[in-house]
């Protein structure tokens, strides 16, 4: 930026000030700064528009609520916390050759569910590919009865994950749960969504 300033300088036939000085005049007078474009932002804090406030704040008192849900589950043993979530698809097989791009490529899909117990911090992964089966409220819901099979707990769950309603927020999610009680298998299930935009989980740092 220095460069190009003694350049219009030069141009415009203006007194240049040395490298030290405007370094200090651009980082102290104007309020800018350089960053990498952020991906998945969320749509309403982009807009800017009216209720921005109240959304941030809903935010911030579901990942409060959420930290608090995982300390509960640490210090209880009839508690287990879960955040369960979708992977983003991912292409088999992946390759760097141009004409790959123009095919039909065989997707992958992932769920990954984050559990937390009192002696117990584990993460689960149930992959497929689009050969087996969907991505539908049935995967999601076969999955997590998967899981639950295999961790044999009971008492209380504290599941947490995204409002995407064709996988998690819908009426068979909710059905399963009612299958669960009736079955014993729990006493109190809670599934709990945080602030659409603001949907960062516990599984989502295993997917790296």
């Amino acid at each position: 930026m220095y460069k190009l300033y003694t350049v219009w300088s030069d141009e415009n036939s203006r007194k240049k000030v040395s490298d030290r000085l405007y370094r200090d005049t651009f980082n102290i007078k104007f309020n800018l700064g350089f960053g990498m474009p952020r991906s998945d932002t969320c749509c309403i804090c982009d807009r800017g528009s009216e209720g921005v406030a109240q959304h941030r704040s809903r935010a911030e008192s579901a990942f409060s609520a959420m930290k608090h849900d995982r300390k509960q589950a640490v210090k209880n043993e009839g508690i287990m916390y879960v955040t369960f979530d979708m992977q983003k698809t991912l292409p088999l097989r992946k390759l760097s050759t141009s004409i790959s791009f123009y095919l039909r490529q065989l997707w992958l899909y992932n769920i990954g569910i984050h559990m937390v117990m009192k002696n117990e911090t584990r993460a689960y992964f149930n992959l497929w590919s689009e050969d087996e089966a969907g991505r539908g409220c049935e995967e999601v819901g076969s999955a997590l009865l998967a899981f639950l099979d295999n961790s044999d707990f009971g008492g209380n769950l504290i599941a947490w994950s995204d409002s995407c309603c064709g996988q998690n927020k819908n009426f068979f999610i909710i059905c399963l749960w009612q299958y669960l009680v009736a079955k014993h298998r729990f006493d109190v299930i809670d599934h709990k969504f945080p602030e659409p935009g603001h949907s960062y989980l516990d599984s989502d740092r295993h997917f790296a």
